[in-house]
């Protein structure tokens, strides 16, 4: 009976630990898609101004 909760004690944790992990990852994901727009961009406007 206590090996069942430890488990699943085991369990709650690993799933908080991904639930954490994943909006740690959708942030750094959210940053990295609004740098490479921001640079895209950038590199648009300069191409316009230069051409």
């Amino acid at each position: 009976m206590g090996h069942s909760m430890k488990s699943l004690h085991a369990g709650k944790e690993l799933t908080a630990l991904f639930l954490s992990l994943r909006k740690r990852t959708d942030a750094i994901v959210c940053l990295f898609l609004a740098v490479s727009l921001l640079r895209l961009s950038t590199e648009a406007w300069q191409d316009s101004i230069t051409w």
